[in-house]
């Protein structure tokens, strides 16, 4: 069984990465698969690399909606999943790269067992191993697996899109790799972690993650929204997330401009 393999990229300004990250997706060596590209607005030449590809993929151009990259990102792919024929969605940004049998494996994982979602170990340069750490209280989130590193089936997809609370501003630097991690290691539980480095993350300066130094500012008022978010999803299932410390310290973060 060689099911329909959709490969989901979203591009802003990206220039110097698309075509690794589009000649990953070409050299594949699973060959069931459809590739979808959505550019949001981009001001560089992006759209210029994209076009020598019009033949071998599939291109929409999606309106920068939202004031945040975050929501601007979960737009898109929200837009593009309704567009694409795939039962398997693998999302990349367009700064990230696979290797030449990441859809082969998970197309293979998904085949062999009743899973949901897959996150697989991505390759960072300058580290060595992606580190997982150890959070065992249910009531925090997840070590965050980066977007290019997300696979899951798209029917599982549509079920998590009406709690993914796209448009609550409370929420607006919330991306979409922690929204589905802590809806399907938290919430639903269904999820395998493939101990396999099928995919190449780029730490670059100019990335959705630049703009959150730790310990800053705006890194505790993030926090405060993953903190309000995780207690919504808690709420669809009737749980009550207890008061923490963490929680206290970025709430009062979110008071300082």
């Amino acid at each position: 069984m060689n099911p329909l393999v959709s490969i989901i990229i979203t591009n802003f300004n990206k220039e110097k990465y698309l075509e690794d990250c589009l000649e990953s997706c070409l050299n594949q060596t699973y060959k069931n698969f459809e590739i979808c590209i959505a550019d949001n607005d981009s001001t560089d030449g992006s759209l210029k690399i994209i076009k020598r590809y019009n033949k071998k993929i599939r291109i929409f151009n999606i309106k920068r909606k939202y004031k945040t990259g975050p929501q601007n990102q979960l737009f898109c792919i929200q837009n593009l999943i309704k567009k694409t024929k795939g039962k398997i969605i693998c999302l990349l940004d367009s700064d990230d790269f696979f290797y030449k049998n990441k859809i082969l494996e998970i197309a293979y994982t998904f085949n062999k067992g009743n899973i949901k979602f897959i996150f697989d170990e991505p390759c960072i340069r300058k580290q060595k191993k992606f580190i997982m750490k150890n959070k065992n209280s249910k009531h925090i989130w997840p070590t965050i697996f980066p977007t290019s590193s997300i696979s899951f089936l798209k029917k599982e997809y549509m079920i998590f899109n009406k709690l993914c609370f796209l448009k609550n501003k409370k929420f607006n630097n919330l991306a979409i790799d922690f929204r589905i991690q802590v809806y399907s290691m938290r919430i639903i539980k269904d999820y395998k972690i493939l101990k396999k480095r099928l995919t190449n993350y780029r730490q670059n300066p100019d990335g959705l993650e630049s703009n959150w130094k730790k310990y800053s500012l705006s890194w505790w008022k993030r926090r405060y929204q993953a903190h309000l978010y995780l207690k919504r999803l808690y709420q669809t299932i009737n749980i009550k997330v207890p008061i923490s410390i963490d929680f206290l310290l970025s709430k009062m973060s979110n008071h300082f401009k």
